[in-house]
């Protein structure tokens, strides 16, 4: 799940350059995936 790792790292990097906050559904999903 390398892949949606890094792809969720560059969603978070562009939400946070636009100015928008990361959903909490989206840190719960990336938190379950790295364990």
């Amino acid at each position: 799940m390398d892949g949606w790792r890094v792809n969720h790292k560059r969603v978070e990097r562009i939400w946070r350059q636009e100015g928008l906050k990361v959903p909490a559904a989206v840190e719960e999903r990336a938190a379950v995936v790295q364990r």
